[in-house]
């Protein structure tokens, strides 16, 4: 049996795709180049795949008895498989580089000396496949020093900094994830909302979306992580590594900044961006961005730019430079 379909390609253009069904054997074709040059396409694997969203043939009718005869065919089908595995790999080697950016990012677990540079090098060595690994370096000690591409003393430098990152902040570890459209500002807010980041496996899409700042496309990115039960195998193996993910934040006895939101601009001298941020959190007040009637403070670096000129319109916000700041509140 003959069937013949139209497919959609991703510039526009059309393929024919072809499929002859004889004693339980399928034998395909595709009009494109991969298939004009007897390579196995994409065109076909979506409608082996049952994934019809291009197909711009009228002939639904056909398209049903050939999936109704297609439950039969026992053979030719090796390339359809074969394409679907090397798909999913290729799906794999990117889930796993992209975790592996967030992981060491120093919004994540902000480990030191384990860079790009050393990180490309510790994987083409194979002491890293996956993330997981980051964590296991120690066991690869002597391979990686007999490659000779990263010197002793700083790879025990990048495996005490690994060790120092096992201890995390709950935000720090949200955002390590990886996850979709979360970044460090609604990772900071997803940490206040239980003590156990395995109590988000049974949050549905409703309990998602009404954590507030958390909007309709997070909402679904989150649910979609944690009901997935490779994210949940993934974070419950870096527990088991030894991660101990800190779930209340320090505050200091102090609490100078009660209260009140603080924004920053400018290049600061004394300070790193990020660490004035975790300690006006210390100290009881919130780190923000946005500049209008709700912000107390913003503290004024080099080169200050727009936001100090909008602050300045608002006679509530006091504008303090990063001295002023320091010695007032810390």
């Amino acid at each position: 049996m003959k069937y013949k379909f139209i497919i959609e390609g991703s510039q526009g253009d059309l393929y024919n795709v072809i499929f002859n069904i004889h004693e339980k054997t399928l034998d395909s074709s595709c009009s494109c180049i991969a298939g004009k040059n007897g390579n196995f396409c994409k065109h076909r694997y979506q409608i082996l795949n049952g994934n019809i969203s291009n197909f711009k043939s009228d002939n639904y009718e056909e398209l049903e008895k050939f999936y109704n005869q297609l439950y039969f065919v026992e053979n030719g089908l090796e390339e359809y498989f074969l394409y679907k595995n090397n798909k999913r790999k290729k799906g794999l080697i990117k889930r796993e580089k992209d975790r592996l950016e967030y992981l060491i990012a120093p919004e994540g677990f902000n480990i030191k000396g384990l860079g790009k540079v050393n990180l490309k090098k510790l994987i083409e060595n194979g002491a890293i496949k996956t993330s997981l690994d980051i964590f296991k370096l120690k066991e690869y000690k002597d391979a990686v020093l007999n490659s000779k591409k990263i010197c002793e003393s700083t790879f025990e430098r990048i495996l005490l900094a690994i060790e120092e990152s096992k201890n995390i902040e709950y935000a720090n570890f949200i955002y390590s994830l990886g996850i979709p459209y979360i970044g460090e500002y609604l990772s900071n807010i997803l940490s206040k909302e239980n003590k156990d980041i395995r109590e988000y496996f049974n949050y549905n899409f409703n309990d998602f979306i009404n954590i507030d700042g958390v909007g309709e496309e997070c909402a679904m990115a989150l649910y979609d992580y944690f009901n997935n039960e490779d994210n949940r195998l993934y974070i419950e193996k870096l527990i088991e590594v030894g991660i101990n993910i800190i779930y209340e934040k320090k505050k200091r006895k102090n609490q100078t900044l009660n209260g009140k939101k603080v924004a920053f601009t400018g290049k600061l001298k004394t300070l790193e961006r990020r660490e004035v941020k975790k300690i006006t959190e210390e100290l009881g007040g919130e780190s923000t961005d946005a500049i209008n009637e709700n912000l107390h403070i913003l503290v004024v670096g080099e080169k200050a730019g727009s936001k100090l000129q909008k602050a300045q319109k608002i006679s509530t916000i006091e504008i303090l430079t990063e001295e002023e700041f320091i010695n007032k509140y810390y």
